[in-house]
């Protein structure tokens, strides 16, 4: 099969921080599709500070499989949201490249766009990306766009 199925990691006092076991969508045991959906980690959460989080209880009904887990994917097996980063959305170019991350209404993280295009560079190199940070009142929506160039 190819894919990482668990993993064991300790820090350098030897105390294990990660304890993962990686979840795809299977049937009679064999791979059905190349997907992470849910990594659960079975190991103490207070041993790390910025260890992998303990993601919801992988659900492997095929009906519910892009709803109900951490991950979630599109028909070209693009990753579309990932509840633990709080992405709600990730909008893909028809080139396949990632332009733009919105996400949750309760994320305190800001969204981002991507740009691409730059008739002077060589495609594919990311131009800029910007940072949107939206507050929501009763009757606006304003955003305050911080362009960063690379």
């Amino acid at each position: 099969m190819g894919n990482i199925e668990k993993q064991i990691r300790h820090n350098r006092a030897g105390d294990i921080f990660d304890n993962l076991e990686y979840h795809y969508q299977k049937e009679n045991g064999k791979l059905v599709r190349n997907r992470l959906y849910s990594v659960s980690d079975y190991a103490p959460a207070n041993v790390m500070d910025d260890d992998i989080k303990d993601m919801i209880a992988f659900n492997s009904d095929p009906m519910f499989i892009e709803t109900a887990n951490n991950y979630a994917y599109d028909a070209e097996g693009r990753l579309v949201r990932d509840d633990q980063e709080e992405i709600d959305t990730i909008i893909w170019t028809a080139t396949g490249k990632v332009k733009e991350i919105r996400r949750t209404l309760a994320s305190s993280k800001k969204n981002l766009i991507f740009d691409y295009t730059c008739p002077e560079l060589v495609e594919g190199i990311v131009l800029a990306k910007e940072l949107l940070s939206t507050c929501t009142t009763t009757k606006q929506i304003c955003s305050k766009k911080v362009h960063i160039t690379f």
